[in-house]
């Protein structure tokens, strides 16, 4: 199991004891050697994937004889929490991340494809969440990549803040960077077999198939984007959004112009269908109908994804594309295991410049704006899309993508 760095500060041992007894009525549950565990340890809150905690039915592996004992009806109420609230209170992790407390919440994410948070001994060892960062190929030489990025790609110092970035994911990514001649035709491909990556790679698609099996593995054979940026992790996490779109479209086309399925396609379905509503609601903004995004509503998205956003390209005004804002904020749910929105605006100008002036405004009817409602508008919209990229991520797990 693998757990990222520590979202909050620390926790003595005294206090999640006294947390841990309240929370159990009493004392009902006592574990006197648990008891001495969580108090002989500092503690901090982990984001982690249920999957890859031991299994609840183990109780010969349980470290204080603890009996085991899964009850149907509590993981079904723990199901019902994260459906109503979106999240379930933290379990307990102890000696070799054996579920100390909170085995029914493991049981009932598993079953909602969600991940959990988790007290976590503070002297557990986190793994590195960037299980590789290889370059392939001759850096030096002509190649898919090109500019700064032949330099900023094999530097150590991109490849540590590249960890860094990562640290919030439950999931262990592996990077390839390969400025061999020829791979950038396969610029964004999507999801790729290991045949094909043989077929392709020759000599250095071993390293590449090896390891992927448990891993987010995601290969970059260039850099295209139309903004011309460096590859920056922040980049890196955007691009490979990109990546999982073009898998679902190819796959489409194959299909012959079947609807594209998947847990990327429900994301960007969720997203659109949901702004529009909002648009609708909140400013009587209505579009043609037809598609996820309604191209006559092309300036008032802009203008509310720059206004919604809190990553730099929308504090910029840096949105003229609306599927762009859907990957920025794919990076930045990579980056910090969330998202997280502005309230609505109130008054909103967008359109053609008059004068360093908007030609149009969209106003936010009355019964929106109340502070608090803008917020939760906001925080609704934040949280479900969490969750459908906790989805994408999960799906991509022992994928090999090309980009």
């Amino acid at each position: 199991m693998r757990v990222q760095e520590f979202l909050h500060e620390s926790v003595t041992g005294q206090q999640m004891l006294a947390t841990f007894r309240t929370y159990k009525h009493h004392n009902s549950d006592r574990n006197p050697a648990r008891d001495r565990y969580i108090s002989a340890h500092t503690w901090g809150v982990k984001m982690v994937d249920p999957a890859r905690l031991p299994d609840p039915e183990m109780v010969d592996d349980d470290p204080f004889n603890r009996i085991i004992d899964i009850d149907p009806d509590q993981v079904e109420y723990n199901m019902q929490l994260m459906r109503d609230h979106h999240k379930i209170d933290p379990v307990i992790l102890g000696p070799n991340g054996a579920v100390i407390d909170g085995n029914h919440r493991v049981v009932a994410a598993r079953h909602m494809g969600q991940t959990l948070l988790a007290y976590v001994p503070h002297e557990i060892t986190s793994e590195a969440p960037l299980a590789d960062y290889q370059p392939l190929g001759d850096f030096n030489k002509p190649g898919p990549f090109r500019g700064p990025d032949k330099k900023l790609i094999p530097h150590p110092v991109n490849q540590l803040k590249t960890q860094q970035f990562l640290s919030n994911s439950p999931y262990d990514f592996r990077l390839f960077f390969s400025n061999i001649p020829g791979t950038g035709n396969y610029s964004e491909y999507g999801p790729m077999t290991p045949e094909k990556i043989q077929m392709i790679f020759t000599k250095d698609a071993d390293q590449i198939v090896n390891g992927s099996a448990d891993a987010i593995t995601i290969v970059y054979v260039g850099n295209k984007g139309d903004a011309k940026k460096m590859l920056t992790p922040w980049i890196m996490a955007h691009r490979f959004g990109h990546a999982i779109q073009s898998g679902h479209r190819r796959a489409a086309s194959i299909r012959m112009g079947s609807k594209e399925s998947g847990a990327w396609p429900d994301a960007e379905q969720y997203f659109f269908s949901t702004v529009n509503q909002l648009l609708d609601r909140a400013y009587g903004k209505i579009g043609s109908y037809g598609s996820n995004m309604k191209s006559d509503l092309t300036v008032e998205y802009n203008a509310l994804f720059n206004a919604l956003g809190t990553q730099r390209s929308s504090r910029s005004g840096a949105i003229r594309r609306p599927y762009e804002f859907l990957y920025e904020l794919f990076a930045q749910y990579i980056k910090d295991g969330k998202i997280t929105l502005n309230p609505l605006p109130t008054n909103l100008g967008y359109g053609k410049q008059a004068w360093g002036n908007p030609s149009k405004y969209m106003n936010l009817k009355p019964e929106y704006r109340d502070q608090d409602t803008r917020q939760y508008e906001a925080q609704g919209l934040a949280d479900d899309l969490s969750d459908y990229f906790a989805e994408v991520l999960r799906s991509a797990v022992g994928q090999i993508y090309v980009m």
